[in-house]
Order: structure tokens, then sequence, then C-alpha cells
């Protein structure tokens, strides 16, 4: 009667071999520098700012959460992100956009302190799927919103689902998903940069 559960164990273990411990390890979803290829600069680049990014709840906390074969939810409790995942997101596309775009967004106090001039964009991001599937993908689905903040109130809002595929290991699976925000971070840019939606991607105007 006990043999199915220990089968299930087992199946996951060899999906998180090599990567989960006793130790406990700790993990970011900023990419290294030298993995963002910079697009080419702009003449004008905009001022925006970038709100903090909201994912599901289920999933906002420090310790990883897979999603096994049979569709649940495992806690990975030596494997940690370094903050919870709402704010390490926030983070790593705050980092990407800056390296694509070549500055930093306006965030934190600096919103509050300073004037903000007409031209800032700002840039909002709902995170509706965030999965981590051993051994397979890692995956985010998300709704984003670029403001332009002009005359005519203008904004462009987009959906975009990111896959990556992943090898056996926690490393794998964090290293897709850190691929994924670069691909994210590099939609954004170009709507920055450009005032119109990236070829491929569900977007809707407004005004």
């Amino acid at each position: 009667m006990k043999l199915l559960p220990l089968l299930t164990l087992a199946v996951a273990s060899i999906l998180l071999t090599g990567c989960a411990s006793q130790s406990t390890a700790y993990y970011t979803l900023s990419a290294p520098q030298n993995v963002v290829n910079k697009t080419n600069a702009v003449s004008a680049t905009p001022t925006y700012i970038v709100a903090p990014v909201t994912v599901p709840a289920a999933v906002d906390d420090i310790p990883l959460i897979v999603r096994q074969s049979n569709d649940q939810l495992m806690v990975l409790t030596n494997d940690k992100w370094t903050a919870p995942l709402g704010e390490i997101t926030t983070g790593a596309l705050a980092q990407a956009l800056t390296q694509f775009v070549g500055m930093p967004p306006i965030q934190g106090v600096m919103v509050q302190s300073l004037p903000r001039p007409t031209n800032t964009f700002e840039v909002k991001v709902d995170i509706q799927q965030f999965e981590l599937e051993p051994a397979k993908q890692a995956s985010i689905g998300a709704v984003w919103r670029v403001s332009f903040n002009d005359k005519a109130k203008r904004s462009l809002t987009c959906y975009s689902l990111l896959s990556t595929p992943a090898t056996p290991g926690v490393v794998p699976l964090v290293t897709a998903q850190q691929k994924n925000i670069i691909a994210l971070a590099e939609q954004i840019t170009f709507v920055l940069q450009n005032q119109k939606a990236p070829t491929g991607v569900n977007c809707q105007t407004a005004s």
C-alpha cells in the first residue's frame, strides 16, 4: 500500500538529483551580465519606472516551489531564493532592463522624491504563471503594460508566455527561468524604445 508514494518520492529525487542537498543553497533570478545581449542603443533613451512585479501567491515565498509530474507542488526546503520571489523578480527584471536600455529605472525613494518628467514611461508586470518543472522546463506567463505618460495618455498592454527547457537539477531550472526573465525584459525594452508592440507578442493599445 505504501509503494506508490515511495515511488513518487524516488522519481522526484531523480529529477532533482545533483542540486538538492542537505546544505541550503541560495538562488537569484538575476542572470550574469554577460548573458544579456544588449540591443542597439537609441538616441533618446526614455526615463522609466518599474513598479514592483506581482507573482502568484502560491509561489511567492523564499523556498523554491516546483511542480511535479502529478501536478502537485513540492517545496524544496534546502533550495531557496535570496528573498521572496516577487522581490527578486522585480530586481532581476530591473537589472535586465538596465543592460538592454543602457540606464536603470527610477525606483524606490527616487520615485517619490524626484519630480517626474512628462515623458517618463511606467512599466507594470503581473506574472500570472511561474512554473518550475524538474527535468522539463521553466515558464512564465505575464501580463505587462507600458504607460507612455504623454499628452494622449497612451499605453500598451501585452501578454507574454515564455518557456525554456531544463535538464534535471535545480540549477538548470533556475537558469532557464533567468532566460525567461531576460526574454521578457527584451520585449519590454522594444516597447520602451519603439512605442509599438514587439513582433509575435499579443498586445493591445489604449489611450
